[in-house]
């Protein structure tokens, strides 16, 4: 499996084979064959864990003094990113100053889309700047691709502070590895393209829709990462809940 075809396209945004004929698989077929897709992943982050390992406890290391940890993307790589921050003040009620998702174009850019500084290397600083970001703090940028230039420039900006970067993508070698201090690569490959999928299960039923690209990403485990971290930094939390989420 290469990471770039010739042309240079990342292997996230390379054609995945087994779903070439995505509309002539029936709707079990292509629901099969999304979640054999989906099954790769976990072997894929298994690979990775000495990797997070380290970011877990440098991350505790920060939190222990009083630094926060921030997440920072565009698009889905950036919601992601926010819905991971946003879980930590109801759950462990702690406050929502501790742990932050910044998404380029603001919070609106989480429920539509609005990417237009996505392609700035400068706003993802100009945006951590905004929230005070100093040499205490962690910085996590998500970016599938690895090349996104708004979390490439935000990931170079706190490094350049002093502050503990951390690259989470799943391209090897890509520009945001090359400016975080530490990075998390799961090499998942070409993802089934979901909206495709979607639409094909629609069209065999006789119906029509329309709808943006989108990118399909899972990160389990993240209440029990984040408990961790505060536990380990010795934060207190509040009495945690059972969810059925």
């Amino acid at each position: 499996m290469t990471t770039e075809t010739g042309a240079g396209l990342p292997i996230t945004e390379q054609e995945n084979p087994r779903s070439q004929n995505l509309s002539s698989l029936s709707t079990a077929e292509i629901v099969a064959l999304m979640n054999e897709e989906d099954a790769q992943v976990a072997g894929a982050v298994k690979l990775v864990l000495p990797d997070v390992t380290k970011a877990v406890e440098e991350t505790v290391a920060r939190l222990a003094k009083g630094g926060r940890l921030f997440y920072i993307g565009t698009g889905t790589s950036g919601r992601l990113g926010v819905l991971d921050a946003s879980e930590c003040p109801p759950t462990f009620g702690v406050s929502p100053e501790l742990v932050q998702g910044v998404i380029a174009g603001g919070y609106d850019a989480c429920y539509r889309a609005v990417e237009a500084s996505e392609d700035n290397a400068d706003a993802g600083a100009a945006d951590l700047k905004q929230r005070g970001f100093s040499v205490r703090d962690v910085l996590v940028g998500i970016a599938a691709s690895g090349r996104t230039p708004y979390t490439v420039g935000a990931v170079t900006y706190a490094r350049s502070l002093g502050a503990f970067t951390v690259a989470l993508t799943c391209v090897p070698d890509s520009p945001i590895t090359k400016a975080a201090e530490l990075s998390i690569v799961p090499v998942v490959g070409p993802e089934v393209p979901l909206v495709e999928g979607i639409a094909d299960v629609f069209r065999q039923h006789g119906l029509t829709i329309f709808g943006p690209g989108a990118a399909g990403a899972a990160l389990e485990g993240s209440k029990v990462f984040a408990k961790e971290l505060m536990t380990k930094a010795g934060i207190p939390t509040a009495q945690h809940r059972t969810f059925r989420d």
